[in-house]
């Protein structure tokens, strides 16, 4: 699913979705956020009551932020291709049910001639694994992406 609208709707919708996936569903999350810090997604987290009183009960949910890349990237970039290989090797060790990426645009400003053929390589991992995701943009885009997106994704939502 591809939702647009503002960052602060889609922070919390994110959080939700792999939460509840967790919570009601038994499956292992991962959340990444191209825009937010780890301490920011903690907070709204706590602000919103998201964290059950029994969270250890629940499957993993693995969260990570955009700083997490300058750890892999000697450029400090935040490029999508980077994001994929990484969520991939995460799912080799957790096989993760639910993928949120909050601010997925904020990932994807890459002009490499292997771009595309990038986006539809981790587009087809993710259905092969049978992956529930959910990609939240802001309201500015480029097409090109809402392009590629069309021919992955199912459903679209502009909140």
């Amino acid at each position: 699913m591809l939702v647009e609208g503002e960052k602060s709707q889609n922070l919390s919708l994110s959080l939700q979705f792999v939460i509840s996936g967790s919570q009601e569903h038994g499956e292992y999350g991962c959340f990444f956020s191209g825009r937010e810090s780890l301490e920011n997604i903690e907070r709204v987290m706590s602000e919103q009551k998201m964290i059950p009183d029994d969270i250890e009960t629940f499957p993993s949910i693995i969260m990570l932020d955009a700083d997490i890349l300058t750890e892999f990237d000697d450029n400090n970039s935040k490029d999508c291709p980077l994001v994929f290989k990484l969520l991939q090797n995460i799912y080799m060790d957790i096989k993760y049910k639910r993928l949120a990426i909050d601010s997925f645009d904020m990932l994807c400003n890459n002009n490499s001639s292997t771009y595309e053929k990038e986006m539809e390589a981790f587009f087809t991992f993710l259905r092969k694994n049978t992956i529930k995701t959910l990609l939240t943009i802001n309201n500015k885009i480029d097409p090109k992406i809402i392009n590629l997106c069309d021919d992955f994704l199912v459903n679209k939502e502009f909140i």
